[in-house]
């Protein structure tokens, strides 16, 4: 009996983490991912911590490793909560937009292309100095998937090769973005500048 006993200790020792089945686990975790946002964003990855995230989220540290064995694991659950959030804003606006003159369609494109760039970029920055690079799924690649389908559904005809066309654009839209995010632009700024892109984008894709 104490064999099985020991046996089943070892064994619960094994699991790194606990899974949130429950209401309360699940609220739980949402207070910890919260909490490790707010810390990144706030004051770095100097007080990345799980004392600090326990504090932040006003829950004990044990309660912070029932569901998470280290700091690390908590970061990696929360880039992949942001790459999800990605895929469905991507899912969503191309879904919205299905169907409607293409002009609104590109601007909302381009729009989408920002917006997927500037989500959360201080988490990012801050998982890449501590988590291996391979760990990191690029919504970019979802993104040029789906407007591959997107402009083959609509039959649009393009001068150029779509995938090289697409690839050059929303990389240009990547550096676009890496500029705004360092610069404080205004509401105003930012919409002239998605105007500016759009037009920039029919040029080069020559939609007919």
């Amino acid at each position: 009996m104490f064999l099985v006993y020991l046996i089943e200790l070892i064994n619960m020792k094994k699991e790194n983490t606990r899974k949130p089945f429950q209401i309360n686990g699940i609220n739980t975790v949402d207070k910890i991912m919260t909490a490790t946002r707010k810390v990144l964003i706030r004051d770095g990855i100097q007080k990345f911590n799980t004392n600090y995230i326990a504090k932040m989220a006003g829950i004990s540290v044990g309660s912070v490793y029932q569901y998470f064995s280290s700091k690390e694991n908590i970061l990696k659950a929360l880039i992949e909560r942001d790459y999800k959030n990605k895929i469905q804003l991507i899912d969503r606006m191309l879904d919205k937009i299905k169907g409607g003159p293409m002009e609104n369609c590109f601007k909302e494109i381009v729009r989408l292309s920002l917006d997927i760039k500037i989500m959360n970029p201080e988490i990012e920055r801050s998982a890449k100095a501590i988590l291996p690079i391979e760990i990191f799924k690029d919504a970019d690649q979802y993104l040029l998937k789906r407007l591959k389908s997107f402009f083959n559904d609509h039959r649009v005809m393009l001068k150029n090769d779509l995938d090289k066309s697409l690839f050059v654009l929303l990389n240009a839209f990547k550096r676009v973005a890496e500029a705004l995010e360092s610069q404080n632009k205004t509401d105003h700024e930012k919409s002239l500048l998605i105007e500016e892109l759009c037009a920039m984008g029919s040029r080069y894709l020559a939609i007919s």
